[in-house]
């Protein structure tokens, strides 16, 4: 007989990566079915818990509801919020979880201090195969309900003086479902 044993999952990492994103990484790819639901993208309850906890007088902000994501590889869980996540919050991975293996991974808890303090930055500027559309790609969602757009220019810093409605209008700009 030869017996082959699944080696054991384990967190290596948890961090907010903005304010409403917080992602916990693991050693090896995991089984996506007990993490979460196939249907609603929610976290499953018996696997990951994230609750907010008071420290010194002082109560995490409740993050409201969790949807999970796992990277294409399923090393990395993704968990977006519908609130931002301010303050410090008990993080645990149930040893219910499992790898992609079939293998349960060690339990995981760590309180964890969490707070955005950088925003979104920008990323990427491409033009589309028209050249008609800019593509602006920012590191996280942005709120462009309230965009004003003045004194338009070019990149050698002249002012564009026909066709400056098309770049003021902030009803031509409009934002990707991801919000980046």
């Amino acid at each position: 007989r030869i017996y082959v044993e699944a080696s054991v999952g384990k967190v290596t990492d948890v961090k907010l990566e903005y304010s409403k994103m917080l992602q916990i990484t693991f050693n090896q790819a995991m089984d996506e079915t007990t993490l979460i639901n196939p249907e609603t993208k929610e976290l499953l309850n018996s696997a990951v818990l994230i609750t907010p906890e008071k420290v010194n007088g002082v109560a995490a902000s409740d993050p409201g509801t969790l949807k999970g994501y796992l990277s294409e590889d399923k090393t990395v869980l993704s968990i977006e919020s519908t609130n931002i996540f301010d303050g410090t919050y008990s993080v645990l991975v149930s040893d219910k979880v499992k790898t992609g293996s079939g293998a349960f991974v060690e339990s995981y808890y760590e309180q964890k201090t969490l707070k955005d303090t950088v925003g979104p930055s920008l990323k990427q500027i491409a033009v589309d195969e028209t050249g008609t559309t800019c593509i602006v790609t920012f590191t996280e969602p942005v709120d462009i309900s309230r965009l004003v757009v003045k004194n338009p220019e070019k990149t050698d810093k002249t002012v564009i003086y026909s066709g400056t409605a098309m770049f003021t209008d902030a009803s031509k700009y409009v934002l990707s479902e991801d919000k980046r």
